[in-house]
């Protein structure tokens, strides 16, 4: 006589059991993971924004002349409305009327897709971030707020009267971008 062997392997029950665990599984994970992508996107935008503001600087301190940062779309002149993140161009400003003339050379330029979805604001009243041969400021201080596309701020970019950027975590809860009139492409 012989013996069978018992069956060996999943059945339907082991199968349906880990669907489940695999389900459960990804409904706490995907929240936590896109969330995680977005803080990525959030710090890279600041960190750009961050990255231009250092570049004026230091070509100020190392050239002994004074930078301008301004709104620009087209990569060539100054606006003085809108969002920082539509664009912005850095430019030695040899006649200091902070505007930039077809003769002052164009630094760094900030393309709108170093930001996106996210976007850069600043307060209304500033049209320019000027850096003097020192490296000061050419202002007082200055907070930038890095916006999310719901216009929840959810990093700022501080420019200190000594001309140093920083960026920050440390947004006061619930604060808002309110309505950006020229939102980035």
């Amino acid at each position: 006589m012989t013996r069978l062997s018992p069956a060996t392997g999943f059945g339907l029950i082991d199968l349906i059991a880990s669907i489940a665990v695999l389900g459960i599984t990804l409904a706490i994970a995907l929240p936590a993971y896109a969330r995680m992508i977005d803080e990525g996107h959030a710090t890279r935008a600041a960190n750009h924004f961050h990255a231009v503001l250092s570049i004026a600087r230091v070509h100020a301190v190392q050239r002994g002349i004074r930078v301008t940062v301004c709104r620009s779309r087209d990569g060539q002149r100054c606006l003085y409305a809108g969002a920082w993140s539509a664009g912005s161009i850095v430019f030695e400003d040899r006649n200091r009327d902070n505007d930039r003339s077809p003769d002052e050379r164009i630094i760094d330029v900030f393309d709108p897709t170093d930001a996106a979805p996210f976007h850069v604001v600043g307060p209304h009243n500033r049209t320019i971030i000027g850096f003097n041969p020192d490296g000061r400021s050419a202002g007082t201080n200055l907070t930038l707020r890095i916006c999310d596309p719901s216009l929840d701020v959810v990093r700022l970019v501080v420019v200190s009267v000594s001309g140093r950027p920083r960026t920050s975590r440390d947004v006061p809860r619930g604060a808002r971008c309110g309505a950006d009139p020229n939102p980035p492409a």
